[in-house]
């Protein structure tokens, strides 16, 4: 039996920090591109297209440097940090991954990931039917499968980009495709 991974916000914002910034912001973005078949606000064509533009737009960015325009790119991020639904753990994330593209932080792609734990974490802890939550039912948690996937997920990814750091498109292109199969 394998261990169980846990999130820890420390490691990977050491791994992160060696690494350039856009292999920081690629690993943001696949965070964010796998939380994006499971976003509640997909029922809203205007809030999905946003977010899908921040997505591609930053994916752009860190590809193509010369080809997107910083106002543009500041102006949907203005657009997504005041949206209603921000507070999604799926919005959230993408608006964390185009925060680290501007700062380039270590800290904003832990945040990306942190997001994509806690809507693995919020799911698992509905199949809880008490409202107290135990340290055996924590652990029961902390092992569901989506879980341990997605924590999994961000392993592998900082490996390939610590690996092939200037193949960082691969990880997010990876990542995007993935969520679409779902």
């Amino acid at each position: 039996m394998s261990d169980v991974l846990a999130f820890d916000a420390a490691l990977i914002h050491s791994r992160l920090a060696k690494l350039s910034r856009e292999a920081r912001v690629a690993f943001a973005l696949a965070c964010a591109e796998r939380l994006q078949p499971y976003a509640t606000y997909s029922n809203d064509p205007l809030a999905a297209a946003l977010v899908r533009r921040v997505l591609d737009l930053t994916f752009d960015g860190i590809s193509s440097p010369s080809s997107i325009s910083p106002p543009e790119l500041a102006e949907l991020s203005h657009a997504l940090e005041t949206a209603q639904y921000l507070d999604e753990d799926a919005a959230a994330s993408a608006a964390y991954a185009l925060r680290c593209y501007f700062s380039g932080a270590a800290e904003d792609a832990v945040f990306a990931a942190q997001r994509a734990y806690d809507a693995c974490d919020h799911e698992a802890q509905q199949l809880i039917e008490s409202n107290v939550i135990t340290s055996a039912d924590e652990a029961m948690i902390l092992a569901h499968p989506n879980i341990q996937h997605e924590l999994s997920r961000q392993r592998s990814d900082l490996d390939e980009l610590e690996t092939s750091p200037r193949d960082f498109r691969t990880t997010v292109l990876r990542a995007r495709q993935n969520a679409m199969r779902l």
